[in-house]
């Protein structure tokens, strides 16, 4: 090989970029080394010692971020290095934040979870803080190798915490279905980029490409063969397998049994960091300056009908549950259509110019949303994790009103109740919609949301009047005699936040997704 060739690929290598990332893992591997040789009075430290390690390197990118120029003039725009297998930018360091958020957050429910269960507390931390590190990589990736590490890093993790609760059938059998599930959607992965490599490297290049893998040579590639046959099925089957990340239909079903099955702190790290994590995947694929990006015309309109179906099934079929985690597996469903709506609006040629900072807003608000729920059901924390029903929130008002308004908030910011975070959300991705003249997207979207109040309301209506309980096998059930836990004086502090947060989004948006848009 060319040694000046070696030599100009050692100079890309520029660690830094990287910082986050290694100093991530690096501390998850050192608390496996101090697990193993703490005394098991003091093991409780190394959950600790993780949530220090996450704060810190929250602080770490969010200060770097700030005060850090950027090497690119667009948010997406990405700057590569280490001979372009990965690349920076102003979208992925946002990306790290929210995933760092959903692993601060995770702690904390995680932390209530575990309080009365015999399971190992520093495991479930370890394999977090792994699976964040590899998110954060996921979504600096630049060429289909670092990609598919990152992205079976993530997945194997996700294997181990959806079947961590090791004595419970239901955590056992969701990981069963989530590892055959995955296993089928990283084969399709593999098959696509297998697809890709071949119809890359072929005579088609006329030499002009190098590596028909990295993100912007195979962009090339594609704009000089948009009908190759072997190309389009090869893209459509990486893109199936973002879809399961995402939780598209008809790639979404492994989300009831998985959701319902799962920890509850693992299910809210599905229904948030994973599917951010898609996301990211998604975007980069489908930017502009993308490698998908001149596939656009032949990708949007099955895009289109994926959303279209994806927002109608995950919005009617949550009217028909009432187990809670089942339902907020379908509204993840609904909010995934609605991201999408973003997603093409980026790709439509009539896009706006703050589309990308709408989408950060978005999952900004779905994730504090989301664990001010997973939060309440954390506190309740139910023996029986698993059937957690609407009807075991009846009372909750009358009892612990400060839980039933976080319980109200987080909901009905996800419905799209102003003066929430989730309203303003929302809102955006219709505008950007209507301005790209994507009119049916925009009516059967806000269809959806007027069915999801439906859903959403039933669950508040549950806490806040004290209907009675549905009799169970011909037995009314005893009224008056439920105790719920209360919080303590940590997750009252916690709540605080996260309420401010959902108003704070809610009435002040306009320079924080401007933000998001341009720095």
């Amino acid at each position: 090989m060319d040694t000046q060739l070696l030599k100009s690929l050692a100079d890309t290598q520029e660690w830094m970029l990287l910082g986050p990332e290694i100093a991530l893992a690096a501390g998850a591997l050192a608390l496996l080394l101090v697990e193993a040789f703490l005394p098991a009075r003091l093991r409780v430290w190394t959950f600790r010692l993780g949530l220090i390690l996450n704060l810190g390197v929250l602080a770490w990118v969010f200060i770097s971020t700030q005060y850090t120029p950027c090497p690119v003039n667009s948010t997406m725009e990405a700057h590569t290095a280490f001979g372009g297998l990965i690349g920076t930018s102003l979208f992925a360091n946002q990306f790290r934040v929210i995933f760092l958020l959903g692993n601060t957050l995770f702690f904390w429910v995680a932390s209530n979870y575990l309080r009365n269960r015999k399971l190992p507390a520093s495991e479930l931390a370890i394999l977090s803080t792994l699976v964040t590190a590899a998110m954060m990589l996921l979504v600096h990736s630049q060429h289909f190798a670092t990609l598919f590490v990152a992205l079976e890093t993530v997945t194997i993790g996700l294997y181990a915490m959806v079947s961590y609760a090791r004595l419970s059938r239901f955590s056992l059998e969701a990981g069963i279905k989530y590892l055959i599930l995955g296993g089928t959607s990283t084969a399709v992965l593999l098959f696509g980029i297998g697809l890709l490599y071949g119809a890359g490297g072929n005579s088609a290049f006329n030499g002009s490409v190098s590596d028909p893998l990295q993100f912007s040579q195979l962009s090339a590639f594609l704009d000089l063969n948009q009908g190759n046959a072997i190309a389009r099925l090869g893209v459509l089957m990486v893109l199936a397998s973002v879809a399961f990340k995402i939780g598209l239909v008809p790639f979404q079903i492994w989300i009831p049994d998985v959701y319902q099955g799962a920890p509850t702190p693992v299910t809210a790290f599905l229904a948030v960091s994973s599917k951010a994590a898609g996301l990211g995947v998604l975007l980069i694929l489908v930017k502009a300056s993308g490698p998908f990006e001149p596939m656009r015309g032949f990708l949007t309109p099955i895009l289109t009908v994926v959303t279209l179906i994806t927002l109608v099934y995950g919005n009617l079929v949550a009217l028909a549950y009432t187990n809670v985690k089942r339902l907020l597996g379908m509204s993840g469903i609904s909010h995934a259509g609605f991201l999408m709506i973003g997603v093409l609006v980026l790709m439509s040629e009539e896009g706006v110019m703050w589309i990308s900072g709408a989408l950060t807003f978005y999952l900004l608000v779905y994730l504090v949303g989301s664990y001010a729920v997973f939060g309440v059901m954390s506190v309740l924390n139910p023996a029986a994790d698993e059937d957690q029903d609407l009807y075991d929130y009846t009372h909750l008002s009358e009892k612990r009103p400060g839980l039933a308004a976080m319980i109200a908030m987080g909901l009905g910011s996800m419905a799209g109740i102003p003066p929430l975070g989730g309203f303003v959300a929302k809102a955006a991705v219709f505008i950007a919609a209507w301005y790209s003249g994507m009119f049916t997207l925009v009516f059967v979207g806000l269809a959806c949301v007027v069915v999801s109040i439906y859903y959403y309301f039933k669950w508040i209506r549950e806490a806040y009047y004290s209907d009675p309980m549905p009799d169970y096998e011909g037995e009314e059930a005893p009224q008056g005699e439920r105790s719920f836990p209360g919080a303590r004086l940590g997750d009252k502090g916690v709540f605080i936040l996260l309420g401010a947060a959902l108003l704070i989004l809610g009435l002040m948006p306009g320079n924080l997704i401007s933000l998001l848009s341009s720095f």
